[in-house]
């Protein structure tokens, strides 16, 4: 569960992230970060070598950008339905 204000970050490797995707070779080391303000959420690409993807549009590198109900988010072979 996210709160008001915190942000989670989301990438492969171990220690350096809240949530670690593990055998997922495409994701970076750090590959974004995921934010909720005014119960509006957001995602950021740290500027993944392979991008992270709104409804199949790229998210521009170190850009926040606002996600919605219904949205897809995906990154290398992952995607998350937003609901």
């Amino acid at each position: 569960e996210l709160s008001e204000g915190q942000t989670l970050s989301l990438g492969r490797a171990a220690g350096r992230n809240d949530i670690t995707l593990t055998g997922c070779q495409n994701v970076s080391g750090t590959h974004c970060q995921i934010s909720l303000r005014g119960n509006l959420f957001f995602i950021k690409d740290l500027n993944s070598t392979n991008g992270t993807y709104v409804n199949s549009n790229r998210v521009p590198a170190n850009e926040q950008i606002k996600i919605n109900r219904g949205d897809i988010v995906s990154f290398a072979n992952i995607e998350f339905f937003v609901s």
